[in-house]
């Protein structure tokens, strides 16, 4: 049985929506000869579910795919989520601290507690080290929910919470509160979509394109997606 998911912004408040864009792309996939299934999985170990081979279409970070991803899957594009300076398709991290927090953004990141969702994460890592701060010693949290978290509670001082996570996370009753931006990382291509090297990139890029297009306007303002832009493998072996 073929897998596929769209793992990256699945958040509580947005699931519906992911899977009626997935519904929407499915026959068009599917005409293309790209055996999609029926429903997106949603799992647990991301890394083990990009390296299996009976993955068609997924959606990962830059590093994963430059250190290894590449050899098997092709990169088909990014969701164009309309972040204000950034291009479309691209992305960048808010730099947030707790609102009684005073000292200087560069002695947090060089000297403070700094919160990272991961060390294969370029929105909460490798944006850092890309400032000219790579963390020393962080509090790897999993999850830039997590991160959050962890600033609220204390744990943390700083972090590069992806500006599309931040959005959703926005939503949510609470998640925030006490927490402000203080600045931003540089924009970045954003997370790729990317699909099996057994199949067509340029066929997979259009099925989802349309079915963006096709999804209800309540739909795509709910995970703010204005199209998905054709970025391709070259744009993240030079990010």
């Amino acid at each position: 049985m073929r897998i596929a998911s769209l793992p990256m912004y699945d958040l509580p408040g947005v699931r519906a929506d992911w899977d009626a864009l997935w519904a929407a792309a499915r026959p068009a996939l599917t005409h293309a000869g790209i055996p999609a299934p029926a429903k997106l999985s949603r799992p647990i170990d991301l890394h083990r579910h990009w390296n299996d081979p009976r993955l068609v279409l997924s959606q990962t970070c830059a590093p994963p795919w430059r250190d290894g991803l590449h050899r098997h899957t092709a990169v088909v594009g990014a969701f164009d989520f309309g972040l204000p300076g950034c291009p479309p398709g691209w992305y960048r991290s808010h730099l947030v601290v707790r609102d009684d927090e005073c000292r200087p953004v560069g002695a947090l990141l060089d000297r403070g507690r700094v919160a990272i969702n991961g060390y294969d994460s370029y929105s909460g890592h490798g944006s850092l080290v890309a400032l000219g701060h790579p963390p020393r010693a962080p509090l790897v949290t999993g999850a830039h929910v997590n991160s959050v978290a962890a600033l609220r509670s204390g744990a943390a001082d700083i972090a590069a919470i992806d500006a599309v996570s931040w959005r959703f996370l926005s939503r949510l009753p609470g998640r925030l509160s006490g927490l402000r931006i203080v600045g931003h990382t540089r924009p970045h291509p954003g997370t790729p979509v990317i699909l099996s090297r057994k199949y067509d990139p340029h066929a997979a890029r259009a099925a989802i394109a349309a079915a963006v297009a096709l999804l209800p306007v309540s739909a795509r303002a709910r995970l703010g997606l204005r199209g998905l832009v054709p970025l391709g493998d070259r744009d993240y072996r030079a990010a």
